[in-house]
């Protein structure tokens, strides 16, 4: 799907059906003929639509003539059955002439702010801005779902610490190869930034690199942010690894504790099973004998090992 937006400063906001000047052109999901027609008019590098639309593309920025291409990942959240899943995505942003286009197979949410006129100084001729502006707005998304998963990773350690179901476990897994997934974006995001900083991919002014620094201060802290979520998950990996071989340790112990109380009474019977002669063989009362002596035997012992925390 093609939609081609333009706003200019002093100017009103519309929608268009063919490509113009100063017009964004964003592309979701996009038909070989409407990446074809992209292509035709803007003249636009066939490897940097491909790219574009490559799941797999790595951020990074690339400049071939007089067009830029930016790709960066954004974060989406999957529903399942198990809950919440976020994996990345893929965004490419090419940058010619008058020109601003924006290539995705998936939806960004934040886009529709755009389209419905909810962003600030939103202008479609003002490529660098708009470019920062989409930025900030990345940024921001990765600090949304990184709170979400904040919280799904809370209530997933305080689930795995009373029970020991292999669903809780997969569970946390999954929060981590999301965290996982996070934290190589936004690095990889932070390297495009430092790369406009540098003046490798669009013009700058100086207020436009006070922004850019701003968002990679901001990048920055989120990358933070994420290192110590996956810090946070391995000691929660750690620590419950622990629990459950001390709680191995408590039940082999209430295991040999328990054999070894039970071994009284099963000696006692082997050793008066053999046929020879024994002591109160002659002795009437010789069984409640040997019942008592054992009973007393395995309590004298099953005390001392409650006194030494065995049971």
């Amino acid at each position: 799907m093609m939609k081609i937006v333009k706003r200019v400063k002093k100017g009103k906001f519309s929608k268009l059906s063919r490509i113009e000047k100063d017009s964004w052109i964003d592309l979701e999901n996009p038909t070989q003929e409407e990446i074809k027609e992209v292509m035709e008019n803007l003249k636009i590098p066939v490897n940097f639509m491909r790219a574009s639309l490559d799941p797999e593309e790595v951020p990074r920025v690339e400049k071939e003539n007089n067009t830029v291409l930016l790709i960066l990942r954004l974060p989406k959240i999957i529903k399942s059955e198990n809950g919440e899943e976020i994996e990345t995505i893929t965004l490419g942003i090419i940058i010619k002439d008058n020109y601003f286009v924006t290539i995705h197979r998936e939806e960004i949410p934040f886009f529709k702010e755009f389209l419905e006129r909810k962003v600030k100084r939103f202008y479609t001729d003002k490529r660098t801005r708009l470019l920062l502006q989409i930025i900030f707005k990345t940024i921001q998304y990765f600090i949304q779902v990184s709170k979400k998963l904040q919280i799904a990773t809370e209530e997933a350690e305080r689930e795995l610490f009373y029970s020991i179901e292999a669903e809780d476990i997969i569970k946390i897994w999954r929060i981590r190869q999301s965290i996982v997934y996070l934290h190589d974006a936004v690095i990889g995001n932070g390297k495009v930034l430092e790369a406009i900083l540098k003046g490798r991919a669009v013009k700058l002014y100086k207020t436009d690199q006070e922004i850019i620094e701003d968002l990679i201060i901001e990048n920055n802290q989120l990358t933070r942010i994420i290192s110590l979520m996956t810090e946070l998950m391995a000691s929660t990996m750690d620590a419950y690894a622990s629990l459950i071989n001390n709680n191995l340790n408590v039940v082999m112990k209430r295991l040999s504790s328990l054999a070894i109380i039970l071994s009284i009474p099963a000696t006692v019977s082997s050793i008066y099973g053999m046929n020879i002669k024994l002591p109160l063989q002659s002795n009437p009362n010789a069984f409640w004998i040997l019942m008592i002596s054992s009973f007393v035997l395995s309590f004298s012992i099953l005390i001392f090992f409650r006194k030494i925390k065995w049971v």
